[in-house]
């Protein structure tokens, strides 16, 4: 029997296949190769005119991590490699950009010559760093794993994951002469440990997540007020999730706190207002992917959109949860040209793009990490 195929049946099956491809496109910005960077453990953030900015923990001219650009034409350019000593050493934080073009973030380690606790630190436009502070191991803080928030005025806020009055990690608040204040310290208790990110609204409030301490020890959300109380906002206990992963970020509405939990691999959200905690979806499994380390962007509708570090394909998904709770893989990572491993935030444009980083593969001699795009 002669099988005959419409040209017309054919032509239709092949517009509807290009659709689909169009529809999620998943592109490479930049491969890291080493000199350029190598292994950024954060996310990236996006300028309104559309260049990346953000941070690789080692690599550069030195090996001790960058701090890098990528241009709308997907140019990378290193903007300061950190040369490991009084200068900083090891960002995995992302970063944050003013008005004027001047970059601000932290570094895990280098700084003080007698403690490397790490550095809060400024780049000018023309790549000239300008460390504002530098961690003593002290009262005043150690070893911060997030980046910065700055207000009005130029005062950068942020966290230490150790030291502080307890040890178990501190708020503290540089100003534009780089005088540093310590405004809160975690006792490890029931009021949290080892904080993550900041968050800050329109009022001066401070919100943030920890990934140790409260009532479960997995973590708590909290607020600090101008008059630097903190209120626990929730401790984040469901049945069989546990363990803030993330750092924090407002939900699309603004009246919530979003972010996920490493175990049980679940997005929440928590009110502002209330306190009240709801999850938002959680994952199928192995093939949904297993455990966030990055948080979570929602778009204009509502969606919710993060990474999983590990599984799906093996080499971890990027996710979306709907407004219904469904969960969905809408990328499985293969774990070679594409990266591997998300462990960073994402970003999201006004088109519903997402932008982030994988630490691992890449470039196929290097096996660096790299920044790409995802369409969903």
């Amino acid at each position: 029997m002669k099988l005959i195929v419409s040209c017309k049946l054919w032509f239709t099956a092949l517009v509807i296949v290009a659709a689909a491809a169009q529809a999620q496109t998943f592109t490479t910005l930049h491969d890291f190769t080493g000199p350029d960077g190598s292994y950024p453990n954060a996310g990236v953030f996006r300028d309104s005119a559309g260049n990346l900015y953000g941070t690789t923990y080692s690599g550069g001219a030195l090996g001790f991590g960058t701090v890098f650009k990528i241009d709308t034409r997907n140019k990378e350019t290193v903007l300061y490699s950190f040369a490991g000593g009084t200068d900083g050493a090891n960002p995995i934080a992302g970063l944050i950009r003013d008005d004027e073009g001047n970059i601000y973030g932290t570094t895990s380690t280098g700084g003080s010559p007698v403690c490397q606790c790490g550095i809060v630190f400024k780049l000018s436009s023309s790549g000239k760093e300008t460390v504002l502070y530098r961690f003593r191991g002290g009262t005043d803080g150690s070893t911060p794993m997030a980046g910065v928030v700055r207000d009005s005025a130029g005062n950068l806020y942020g966290t230490t994951a150790a030291g502080g009055a307890y040890g178990s990690g501190a708020v503290f608040k540089v100003n534009s002469s780089g005088k540093e204040s310590l405004l809160y310290s975690f006792t490890g208790g029931a009021d949290g440990g080892l904080p993550l990110g900041l968050v800050r609204d329109s009022v001066g409030d401070l919100y943030g997540t920890t990934a140790a301490g409260g009532e479960g020890l997995g973590g708590v959300v909290y607020k600090l007020d101008a008059n630097d109380n903190e209120t626990v906002l929730s401790q984040l206990s469901f049945p069989g999730l546990c363990c803030v992963a993330s750092d924090p970020s407002f939900c699309a509405a603004g009246a919530g706190i979003c972010g996920t939990l490493y175990q049980g691999g679940a997005t929440y959200e928590v009110s502002r207002k209330t306190g009240d905690a709801t999850v938002l979806g959680e994952t199928t499994g192995y093939s949904g992917g297993l455990e966030p380390d990055g948080g979570v962007v929602q778009d204009a509708a509502g969606n919710t959109y993060g990474t999983m570090s590990c599984c799906g394909e093996d080499f971890g998904t990027i996710f979306k949860v709907n407004t219904k709770g469904r969960y969905t893989v809408v990328y499985n990572f293969a774990g070679y040209a594409d990266g591997g491993y998300p462990i960073g935030d994402l970003t999201i444009d006004a088109a519903g793009n997402l932008y982030g980083t994988t630490p691992d593969f890449g470039d196929p001699t290097c096996q660096c990490g790299n920044v790409y795009k995802f369409n969903p």
